[in-house]
């Protein structure tokens, strides 16, 4: 078996992803934070997956424009449906470097209020004066608020945090700490958006006299989420144990290959594929046409 350069074979199957996503992207070489680029994008790509969309007593309660309006439900029908709403994301959203603080910090996206494109071949919707936030898992697109873009501090709200734990205490229970406390974030709205562009982590935001873990755990110097930085690194873990026990086990894997498709394997030729899920790269052997996972 040819030992095989999975660094520089991840790092090619991240460019060409990036390609295909309309991304130009220079990896330098670097897997690490080719991974955390990777990764990055990926927390901030909302899957195109029908969902039931729920709204707050706030949302519903606001007074805007009927254009905004009209964009709103172009955008729901979207989200129910399953379609792509990338493009009413931010322009940076596909710069894989750009940190989306308020995501990062909070897990809360925001969406621009349009259904126009002006220019001809427009990839992204107009920008618009006002932007839905909302939380999404799999299932749920959980509407927040809507506020104006311009507002003071529109990224750092304590009243978004508060809107989901009022509305959807079930959602936001999971992040609800104990009687001890190490650390208690009273800041303001302004304290947390000066804060978090410094890149420090706050933790734990007071909500109605309760403390609660921010549910994007926190954010790095860098600006980064830690899940994307422990994700990239855990790839890493994954890949060489994975290659490191394949090397170990070659003529065991080369038996059970070979008894398995029902001729006989002589040699390992192995390559990396990427996929849409955890750990997304696997190792997969093209004699066999079979994946090979960490078991051996």
């Amino acid at each position: 078996m040819d030992k095989m350069n999975w660094q520089a074979e991840v790092i090619q199957l991240i460019e060409i992803y990036f390609k295909g996503v309309g991304i130009r992207y220079n990896s330098k070489n670097d897997i690490h934070m080719c991974l955390i680029d990777f990764m990055n994008l990926k927390m901030k790509l909302i899957k195109p997956v029908p969902r039931i969309i729920l709204k707050s007593d706030k949302l519903k309660s606001k007074s805007i424009p009927l254009k905004y309006i009209r964009a709103l439900g172009y955008i729901e029908n979207k989200i129910r449906i399953g379609k792509d709403i990338t493009f009413h994301q931010s322009k940076k959203i596909l710069d894989p470097s750009y940190n989306d603080l308020l995501l990062n910090d909070w897990i809360i996206q925001h969406i621009h209020l349009s259904d126009t494109k002006t220019q001809k071949g427009q990839k992204f919707y107009d920008r618009s004066k006002y932007l839905l936030f909302a939380a999404f898992n799999s299932n749920h697109a959980f509407f927040i608020d809507i506020r104006e873009h311009d507002e003071q501090n529109v990224f750092a709200k304590r009243e978004f945090l508060e809107i989901m734990n009022n509305n959807w205490p079930q959602v936001m229970k999971i992040y609800l700490e104990g009687d001890t406390i190490p650390f208690v974030n009273n800041y303001s709205d302004s304290e947390i958006d000066s804060l978090r562009r410094k890149g420090f982590t706050l933790g734990t935001t007071e909500i109605n006299g309760k403390i609660f873990r921010n549910p994007g755990i926190g954010i790095t110097k860098s600006g980064h989420n830690l899940h994307v930085i422990k994700r990239a690194n855990e790839v890493v873990r994954y890949l060489h144990e994975t290659m490191e026990e394949i090397e170990n086990s070659e003529e065991d894997i080369k038996n059970d290959l070979s008894e398995e498709i029902g001729f006989l394997i002589n040699d390992l030729e192995l390559c990396l594929h990427l996929s849409d899920q955890w750990p997304f790269f696997s190792v997969y052997e093209m004699n066999s046409k079979i994946y090979i996972s960490k078991k051996y």
